[in-house]
């Protein structure tokens, strides 16, 4: 590179300028980073034997089933590795249908931490086989938690895989079942990252939902500031799906009906 001016003839600088310096030490250190002409580009590979993927826990790992004393169980740590980037986590879960116990079956929910720089996201999705989710980060803590560890199959083996680029998957989603008694209320709080909720009956009395429920949306727990009656939510469409507004953190369910319980599924929709 001796000998080549760092910059044309009609750009040369005629005195010296720190703006003018910085630029000629930049521009000469990109020319030295310059692939020679002739030479092909080399790329680190791993060792054919021991690839950086294999047996890595970090990017996948499965455990049986051993919840500790507060029904929780880690699954993933991925330690900081590189800058931040996209990366996507698909749980999974196995077991033996000989082993279900009760008659509600069983949920799981993962608690996710997800941190890149000073930041840390928390959040919590439902834990169904193939759900996927992505997040920018460059460490990440997957939790399962059991909402009843009685009734989790002892042959359940818990699956969770991290991999970098987001995946073309539906939206994870954080549900919840609801039951409000005769003449009361139930307050769910909205999870992070909801975009949308969809409201669906689940248990006895299915046609309360609709007749006898009224629903409060709202910034706290006790101001509420949009209402809409079951009826109402039954006539949005199938889908029965609210989009949830900015500022919007809880959810009230409150049943008209004095002589019969209401139950719903609050099936949130997250921005994941």
């Amino acid at each position: 590179m001796a000998g080549r001016p760092l910059f044309p003839p009609v750009f040369a600088p005629t005195v010296s300028h720190p703006m003018i310096d910085d630029f000629a030490i930049r521009a000469a250190r990109m020319r030295a980073r310059q692939q020679p002409a002739g030479v092909p580009s080399m790329y680190p590979l791993p060792l054919r034997d021991h690839p950086m993927w294999s047996g890595n826990n970090e990017l996948g790992n499965e455990l049986p089933f051993s919840a500790d004393a507060d029904n929780r169980q880690m699954l993933l740590k991925l330690a900081t590795w590189g800058p931040p980037r996209v990366w996507s986590v698909m749980l999974g879960l196995a077991f033996n249908d000989d082993d279900l116990v009760g008659s509600n079956g069983f949920s799981i929910v993962a608690q996710v931490d997800a941190g890149a720089g000073g930041a840390v996201q928390q959040f919590e999705v439902d834990w169904i086989e193939g759900s996927s989710f992505s997040c920018v980060a460059n460490a990440i803590i997957v939790t399962a938690i059991y909402d009843d560890a009685t009734d989790v199959p002892q042959s359940l083996i818990l699956r969770a895989t991290a991999g970098e680029k987001p995946l073309a998957a539906p939206a994870a989603i954080r549900s919840f079942r609801v039951s409000a008694g005769p003449s009361a209320s139930v307050l769910t709080r909205v999870p992070k990252f909801a975009r949308s909720v969809t409201i669906q009956p689940a248990g006895p009395n299915v046609g309360a939902l609709a007749a006898t429920s009224l629903w409060q949306l709202g910034p706290t727990s006790t101001a509420f500031s949009t209402q809409l009656t079951g009826a109402q939510i039954a006539a949005l469409g199938t889908g029965n799906r609210l989009t949830i507004p900015n500022g919007i953190r809880f959810i009230n369910l409150q049943n008209t009906d004095p002589g019969n319980a209401v139950n719903a599924l609050l099936v949130f929709e997250l921005a994941l």
